[in-house]
């Protein structure tokens, strides 16, 4: 059976004013298991699971434009806002939507940080945002090109751990390993280990970066946003790019690096326009 992938939104309105730390995506993850819990437990302690090298699942958080301060997102009462779900293994994808199903349908007040919303719409039409998707992991990587060069928008700050330590640089062997191991994880379509030493010969050519410092509840990690275009030279056969494109195309779903399912790592191919 092939594997499906998807990534869609849920749009909710705030019931009372609400500060959330960094971007939200810490607060979104606890809502994100509140609504599972409500639905399964099973299903829930699944996602949970601390024993999986790769979770199968990253948020983003609040997508919108929102006031913030001191490293704090405002939303006022009664303010609209939404987030992204991307599920990269195909038999969570129904369950997850019938558990926000079920809480738009009993309009359940949930709690999201200090304050509460209801959920308003689950939107997975394909097309109606550049957020909002689905795939099959053997059409990614059939429709793959060998392109030499990969354009990545890294959307929300971008972290590595490496050791211990935090990696607040986009090197191309952390941002395409990180992708491998998530992509090995759940494609059903595994990649050598071994290639993982080419991916070293990657290099990006150009980039226009920032570093952001974003505030979770207990501790702070700074990260990189912007974009970054690699550059895979003519030591690459067109197999290699093919695999290595592969793995930024499928970005858009897994996200990269560390903290992917509390809303870092929210990452976009583009086009030379910036256009997915």
């Amino acid at each position: 059976m092939d594997n499906m992938l998807s990534s869609f939104l849920i749009e909710f309105e705030t019931l009372e004013s609400i500060s959330l730390n960094g971007y939200g995506g810490e607060a979104i993850h606890g809502l994100f298991f509140e609504v599972l819990r409500d639905y399964s437990g099973k299903v829930a302690e699944y996602f949970h699971n601390e024993n999986k090298k790769s979770k199968p699942f990253s948020l983003s958080g609040i997508l919108e434009k929102k006031v913030r301060t001191e490293g704090e997102l405002f939303l006022g009462s009664g303010e609209n806002a939404s987030f992204r779900i991307s599920i990269l293994e195909e038999k969570l994808i129904p369950d997850t939507l019938a558990a926000f199903g079920k809480a738009l349908n009993l309009k359940a007040k949930l709690p999201l940080a200090n304050g509460r919303v209801i959920i308003k719409r689950i939107n997975y039409q394909e097309g109606s945002s550049r957020w909002v998707g689905s795939s099959l992991y053997p059409k990614i990587f059939e429709e793959a090109k060998p392109a030499g060069k990969i354009r990545l928008r890294f959307f929300s700050p971008t972290s590595f751990r490496i050791k211990g330590k935090q990696c607040t640089l986009p090197a191309p062997y952390q941002t395409f390993s990180s992708l491998m191991d998530k992509w090995n994880s759940f494609s059903g379509i595994p990649l050598k280990n071994g290639f993982l030493e080419r991916l070293r010969e990657v290099y990006p050519s150009q980039f226009e970066l920032r570093s952001e410092l974003i505030q979770f509840s207990n501790y702070k990690i700074i990260g990189f946003r912007g974009v970054v275009e690699y550059r895979l030279g003519r030591e690459f056969t067109s197999e290699e790019k093919r695999i290595i494109n592969t793995l930024a195309d499928f970005a858009f779903y897994a996200g990269v690096g560390y903290k992917t399912t509390m809303g870092m790592g929210q990452t976009m191919r583009i086009d030379s326009n910036g256009r997915r």
